[in-house]
């Protein structure tokens, strides 16, 4: 063997309790490792967390709120150095839980240093933008007003919430009659540039007037849209393409608060309030033809729950739809592979509709973006290190105050591993040869391609030659069949309770399987401690076991064991029985 083998978890949260899913991966990985240990093979388990994000700052303002402070009522340092306490008692709850599992952290903790991977992330940033791969643009993007900060893809929930369906009608300014739209956002009508019909209509050309702000607006054509359309591109990512293509400056209605800071009737209204003035003031105007109930479809933030605001605002962006492409190109030459085999066509199929990545957020906690931007010339700096001074003209540097999207930071963990950015080309292709990531079932978009992609554009490689999606078997309960459980993945677990109610055996047996509840697995962990009599073969039972391992299935595993029990085995197979349940119960 040419090195230890490693097996890579997806990073934790370090804000709440670990979630179900969280707990089932990373006892999947953990009984690997121990499977594969059994057969004298070097293995390294890593265990990795998230990087500090929006739900821990999250989290902070929650308890702000509970002392009767918010951010605003402490300084930047104040705020972060909660956060960090916030972080120091996520690590601990980890490193709790991980000690209650058997789960071997210090082996997890000396694979892997905190600080290199920020400075591997500081350098990707950097030679991505000397690439030209990132770039600093205004585009419109979900903002969350509590946790003051863009919040991207992987953390929103896109939700429908109750709004009325207005039509509203737009007249012709000469005299060429009228034309009526639907709009769910009435307050968003004073940032419309421009009305979008379809090609193949008469209308190109003329102008209608704007409600609520008595103002024409040119009507244009655009092959992009299928019915007439208000072009709003200060909130709306389609709107804003459009008008560059046609050269129309954006207007923005409302602030990072959803507040509306424009001249006018509306002016000063939060955006809800200012949706029911507007539609009172499209009655009086006689605009407002028809209203009826309907959805609005809408992002929320999954740190807070808040509805985000889109709106434009600069950020450094780095387009991700041709590397999403390109990860699934080496999942169809081989270069990894995912078990089980269903989950290579859900990458591929998926691959390709990301947009851009958003890699700044304004959180006050969390790694600094390596950019400052001269206070005389107004020269953008993009190093790893921060030169003393303006390369351009020697004058004072302002580092940004943004921070790294953690999930980027948290996405080079397995290039890191590898040894990036310091290894050579054949060191980072032996360490992906010899890697396994193992991720949650619902993890393809969230840590799969990113990690595939990055590796692949940062280094050439992709980090790991295998993925496992951990996921639970048909059934656990020893005995008749049963229908299968399906809990909440993102139920939130006690694992100190857990496993100081049930056993360390049943905790990890039921988790491993996807289950919160211990009570089915302690009759199997009961079974295994005194096995009934029967002729049920362990030799049988271990190459069963071996191909669930292989298959990356240890929850099929633990179903295998169980059906043992249920029908006995050899007094003088005890041992080995044993033996072969060790990489599941944790002895």
């Amino acid at each position: 063997m040419a090195g230890p083998l490693r097996i890579i978890a997806s990073p934790l949260r370090l804000s709440g309790a670990p979630r179900r899913v969280e707990l089932t991966t990373l006892l999947t990985a953990d009984a690997m490792a121990r499977h594969r240990r059994q057969y004298g093979d070097e293995v390294s388990l890593i265990v990795t967390s998230l990087p500090t994000d929006g739900a821990t700052q999250a989290a902070v303002d929650v308890e702000l709120a509970k002392e009767g402070h918010d951010r605003a009522s402490l300084t930047r340092d104040e705020f972060i150095e909660r956060v960090r306490m916030a972080e120091e008692d996520g690590r601990e709850r980890v490193a709790a839980d991980l000690e209650a599992l058997g789960i071997d952290q210090v082996r997890a903790e000396r694979e892997l240093d905190a600080d290199r991977v920020v400075e591997a992330a500081r350098t990707a940033f950097v030679r991505l933008y000397e690439s030209g791969s990132v770039r600093r643009e205004r585009e419109v993007i979900g903002s969350c007003p509590r946790c003051a900060t863009v919040v991207g893809d992987a953390d929103i929930d896109v939700v429908e919430v109750e709004a009325d369906i207005l039509t509203v009608r737009l007249w012709f300014s000469d005299a060429y009659g009228h034309i009526d739209i639907e709009t769910v956002t009435p307050e968003l009508l004073p940032g419309s540039v421009a009305l979008a019909v379809p090609e193949g209509t008469e209308l190109a050309g003329l102008k209608v007037e704007l409600p609520l702000v008595g103002e024409d607006i040119p009507v244009i054509v655009d092959a992009a849209v299928d019915h007439p359309t208000l072009v709003v591109p200060g909130h709306d990512d389609g709107s804003l393409e459009l008008a560059r293509r046609h050269r129309f400056a954006p207007i923005e209605v409302l602030d990072a608060d959803g507040v509306v800071r424009m001249p006018g009737a509306l002016d000063g209204l939060s955006r809800y309030a200012a949706r029911t003035a507007a539609r009172d003031l499209l009655g009086a105007e006689g605009a407002l033809i028809d209203a009826r109930p309907g959805v609005e479809v809408a992002e929320r933030c999954t740190w807070c729950s808040t509805l985000l605001v889109p709106r434009l605002s600069r950020h450094w962006f780095l387009p991700f739809r041709d590397l999403e492409v390109a990860a699934a190109d080496a999942v169809r030459h081989g270069t990894f592979a995912l078990a089980p085999p269903a989950a290579t066509d859900e990458l591929i199929a998926s691959a390709g509709a990301a947009g851009d990545w958003c890699l700044s957020e304004q959180v006050w906690a969390g790694q600094p973006l390596p950019v400052s931007r001269c206070l005389e010339c107004h020269h953008v700096d993009v190093s790893v290190d921060v030169p003393a001074s303006c390369r351009r003209c020697m004058g004072v540097l302002e580092p940004s105050a943004d921070v790294i999207d953690p999930r980027f930071v948290a996405a080079l963990v397995p290039l890191v591993v590898a040894g990036y950015p310091t290894a050579t080309p054949a060191q980072l292709q032996a360490a992906a040869e010899a890697t396994t990531l193992v991720v949650g079932p619902d993890d393809i978009g969230e840590w799969v391609i990113p990690m595939a992609a990055l590796g692949l554009r940062l280094a050439g490689v992709v980090p790991f030659t295998r993925v496992i999606l951990a996921c639970r078997a048909e059934r656990l309960i020893v005995g008749e069949p049963n229908d299968p459980i399906d809990p909440d993945p993102d139920a939130p677990v006690d694992v100190v309770t857990m496993v100081a109610d049930h056993g360390r055996a049943a905790s990890r047996l039921a988790l491993l399987h996807g289950d919160t509840s211990a009570v089915p697995a302690g009759q199997v962990v009961r079974l295994l401690a005194d096995p009934p009599v029967g002729r049920a073969s362990t030799a049988a039972l271990a190459g069963d076991i071996d191909e669930a391992f292989e298959a990356g299935s240890p929850a099929t595993a633990v179903s295998l064991l169980s059906a043992v029990l249920a029908e006995g085995i050899p007094v003088g197979e005890r041992p080995r029985l044993a033996e072969i349940a060790a990489p599941l119960v944790g002895s």
